[in-house]
């Protein structure tokens, strides 16, 4: 990777970390903060998605497979987990952002290059959806074992639904600031 490539996986990870965190704490409150709290999650799966996202930018064709793998591992590690449970859940979630963001990044990002509020929505729309389908994934998990007794599959899915949506947003406007801010600093260099 070279120098200019480096300088915009650094920034993109940075900048989609913040951004998930701002809309975490403008969403959660301080709560965002606490690694018990499920709010959390804007903070680690920002850096992840970041991760993930500059991966299919800026890094050649085998690596961001083994990102994602990697950032899944990592993800279940920090954690500190010990029920495969919580394990399959980490991952999955992993997964299903990494989804998201393939099909981003295919799909849409270049063809939506002029229009980067409707990039940021696209995205968020993306992450919520895999999040809708974490969500099923799970309650279907869930249901088939004798663990999901009493469990209510439609504020699950709104839950993750709004949680996925604000988390997208965070992703999509790191994503876009770090691309205005490559953008700034290229210039600024001739």
């Amino acid at each position: 990777m070279n120098k200019r490539k480096w300088i915009s996986f650094v920034a993109t990870v940075f900048m989609t970390t913040v951004c998930s965190t701002f809309i975490g704490f403008a969403v959660y409150g301080g709560r965002v903060f606490d690694s018990q709290h499920p709010a959390f999650g804007f903070i680690v799966y920002g850096a992840i998605g970041g991760i993930i996202f500059s991966s299919f930018r800026y890094m050649p064709s085998p690596a961001p497979p083994v990102v994602i793998v990697m950032a899944a591992g990592l993800n279940a590690a920090i954690s500190q987990l010990t029920d495969w449970m919580q394990i399959y859940i980490k991952v999955l979630f992993v997964a299903a952002i990494a989804g998201a963001i393939y099909v981003f990044e295919k799909k849409y990002f270049e063809r939506l290059q002029q229009m980067r509020i409707a990039r940021i929505m696209v995205f968020a729309s993306l992450i919520a959806v895999a999040y809708i389908v974490v969500a099923l994934v799970l309650d279907a998990t869930l249901l088939a074992s004798s663990k999901g007794v009493g469990l209510t599959v439609h504020g699950d899915v709104y839950y993750n639904l709004a949680d996925g949506f604000f988390l997208g947003i965070g992703l999509g406007l790191g994503s876009e600031l770090s691309q205005i801010l490559v953008v700034k600093s290229k210039r600024g260099e001739n």
